[in-house]
Parts: C-alpha cells; structure tokens; sequence
C-alpha cells in the first residue's frame, strides 16, 4: 500500500481516494512506458499507525509499505519493479549510466496531433495573457502527448521562469515556473497535460487565485534528483494507506510530497502487469 493525496480520474479530475469508485478512468503505464487509460478494478484502504517505507529524492518522492513496488528503468536492462530495500541497491550514488536504473515517474504521451500548430499557439497565449474561461480548461483535458509537449514549450516561451539553484520547494532537477491567476481547477489540469507531456509537476498555491506550477524539464525516467541526495529511510506514519489496481500498473496522481507523478503500485503482487 502506498499513500495517496489524489488521483486523476478522467471527467472528474484529481479525486481524493475515498472518493474514487471502480470503473473510474485513470491514466497508467505499462511495461513499454506506454501511457493507457484503464477502469480502475480494485481499491483497498487500511488506517495505520507504524513505520513505514520513504523515498525522499527530489520529484521521486513516496511513502509506501513492504508490498509497493517502484518502476525503475535501463536503458540496457529495460524495466524492472523494485522493492523498496532493492532501490539503494540497484541505482547509482554518483553518476548514472545506460545500465543505471533510473525512476519512471511519467512518460510522454504518444497520441497523435489533432489541434494545429496555430491553435495551439493560440491557446498558449490566451493562457499566457490570463484569458481562461470554461473553454480553455476543456481544450486543455483534450490534449494528447505531442500537444501537450507542445504546449508546454510554447508556455516557456511566452512565460517561463526560473526557480533558481535549490528553490521553489528545493527542487534539484531542470525546472521551470509559470505563475497564474486562475482558478485551481485549471492549474491541475495543467499539471495533467505536463505529465502528458512526460514530466512531473508540482502546485503551490497561495491564495484560490494565486498559483505556481513547477514543471520539472528533464525527460523521463529521470534520477528526480542528484543521485548523491538520494534518501530512503523509514518513518512513523499515521493515515490512510490504498492499494488502487488499475490493471496492475503505477497511476498518475498526486503523491504525499504534493508532487504530480506515477506513483507505486502494490497490485502488481496481485498479477503480471
């Protein structure tokens, strides 16, 4: 089991797990790194009080019990599902390499363009000069991967900044800052199109108009930090622990260090994903 701030269910957007019913739509990766809409099937929650397993690594960051399972990727080896005691084992302390196992926390989306390269355009800078309306937030929960890529760098183009060395949150990785005025319905929804874009993210609000949305600019999988700050360590945690099987497979949703990524999954000992 793993915990769990929210997860984002198609036509509904992030949905805290109590809230969530199966058949729900959520987004998944398979052992290709292919992204897949699948119904959720199963959804276990447990109340603990007890130690518990923490990866503490810039955007990889978790909380989990003994049966979650983190994907890891090589470039040389292909994809493998570690436990929580294999990752200090099997990843690098210094520099990463093509036999390295790196985290998969999100994954380029791999659907085919169906706006223009004009509309697109078009939709950055209605976004960039703060014209949101209901139409905009639904254009946005329609773009594939290659949009949303697209989208993201022409939003880095018309209003990209930079946290700095160590900033917003202590990020560590390549990352870039947008502000907005808006809504946190719309802000979420960008964090779903960066990860159809095959980052991760992460929102700090500071008032319900007033918000920031890091994007970590590093393809995926990515170390999620300098690999010498790698932290795995265990902790006392009281709260809600879930197990939500969705074919098995890690969910995209918002994690326990409000960090928008695909998270570990415990299913996988329920089946072969």
């Amino acid at each position: 089991m793993i915990a769990v701030q929210s997860v984002y269910v198609l036509g509904r957007g992030f949905v805290h797990p109590m809230e969530l019913s199966v058949g729900d739509r959520v987004y998944t990766l398979d052992n290709d790194l292919n992204v897949q809409v699948e119904p959720i099937e199963s959804i276990e929650s447990q109340y603990i009080n007890q130690k518990i397993n923490r990866v503490y690594s810039g955007s990889n960051n978790s909380i989990g019990l003994d049966d979650a399972r983190y994907m890891y990727y090589s470039n040389n080896k292909g994809i493998k599902f570690m436990t929580w005691e294999e990752i200090p084992l099997l990843t690098p302390n210094k520099e990463a390499s093509d036999s390295s196992y790196l985290p998969v926390l999100s994954a380029l989306e791999q659907s085919p363009m169906r706006l223009s390269s004009l509309e697109l355009d078009g939709l950055a800078r209605s976004i960039a000069v703060g014209e949101i309306d209901i139409h905009v937030t639904k254009l946005l929960r329609q773009l594939g991967g290659l949009e949303s890529f697209a989208l993201i760098d022409l939003l880095d183009t018309w209003m990209g900044t930079d946290p700095g060395k160590g900033g917003l949150r202590g990020q560590q990785v390549k990352a870039r800052r947008f502000s907005f005025r808006a809504g946190l319905t719309f802000v979420q929804e960008l964090a779903r199109v960066a990860a159809m874009a095959g980052y991760t993210s992460q929102i700090v609000s500071y008032g319900p108009l007033e918000h920031f949305l890091l994007v970590n600019h590093e393809s995926m999988p990515t170390p999620g930090s300098i690999p010498k700050t790698q932290k795995y360590y265990r902790e006392y945690y009281t709260g809600y622990m879930y197990n939500i099987n969705a074919k098995n497979r890690p969910i995209f949703g918002l994690g326990p260090a409000d960090k928008h990524s695909y998270m570990p999954t415990a299913s996988i000992l329920q089946g072969e994903v």
